[in-house]
């Protein structure tokens, strides 16, 4: 099971390194995922097997765009795009 953490509270702040909740049976760790330069807010994240991605808007430049952390092996390393 995997769940994304915002780093926006109460409407102020961006997304430059979220934080992902990883739980495998009765653990779960969390993991802070590589920081991004800019404004990206987190929107959205899908797992399936041990590949985990999470989608961003980064809303420095107009027109906005996407950044995708991509983990292959169940969020223990990360590559951004």
């Amino acid at each position: 099971v995997v769940a994304l953490v915002s780093n926006r509270v109460a409407g102020q702040g961006w997304d430059n390194a979220p934080r992902v909740i990883v739980a495998h049976g009765a653990s779960a760790q969390v993991v802070t995922l590589p920081r991004q330069a800019g404004d990206p807010l987190a929107s959205s994240i899908t797992a399936t097997g041990a590949h985990v991605v999470v989608t961003a808007t980064d809303f420095t430049v107009q027109p906005a765009r996407v950044l995708t952390w991509r983990s292959s092996d169940g969020g223990a390393t990360w590559a951004v795009s």
